[in-house]
């Protein structure tokens, strides 16, 4: 039986391969913030647009957005389907969603398309670090 988590990533790996584009909301091209936005509305059935987000953010400002749609939940607590948010060097902030336990997809600005690939690949790359994992509201 499919679950809202097994939904989550099959919805997810469907934008495999979309090309990257700064603010993009569509299959012909998405950032980390589009990435999320479309999979949140293709697996909930929702039209949603992600007030205020500009594609540059300060986390503080990335967390206050996705309250709206997420809530964070203890690193040990973390499951396949939730929304990991990472750090990079320049304090702004980066989404995607976990695939496994160490795996991510997200919207990669370095390889120009939505990715999958493990998770320390993305907290190497310009110093990045894991600050938070968050739940989508609805998901158990």
């Amino acid at each position: 039986m499919d679950t809202i988590r097994d939904n989550l990533i099959a919805t997810a790996r469907s934008y495999v391969d979309v090309p990257f584009k700064r603010l993009g909301r569509s299959r012909r091209g998405l950032d980390c913030g589009g990435l999320l936005l479309c999979v949140f509305n293709d697996t909930f059935g929702r039209r949603e647009e992600f007030q205020g987000y500009s594609g540059l953010m300060p986390l503080s400002a990335l967390y206050q957005l996705l309250g709206d749609y997420a809530n964070r939940v203890p690193v040990l607590l973390a499951s396949p389907g939730d929304i990991v948010v990472i750090s990079c060097e320049d304090r702004l902030g980066h989404v995607g969603i976990l695939t496994e336990r160490a795996t991510v997809i997200h919207a990669s600005a370095q390889f120009r398309a939505v990715v999958e690939q493990p998770l320390r690949s993305l907290t190497s790359f310009r110093t990045g670090r894991i600050v938070a994992y968050l739940r989508f509201h609805g998901v158990d």
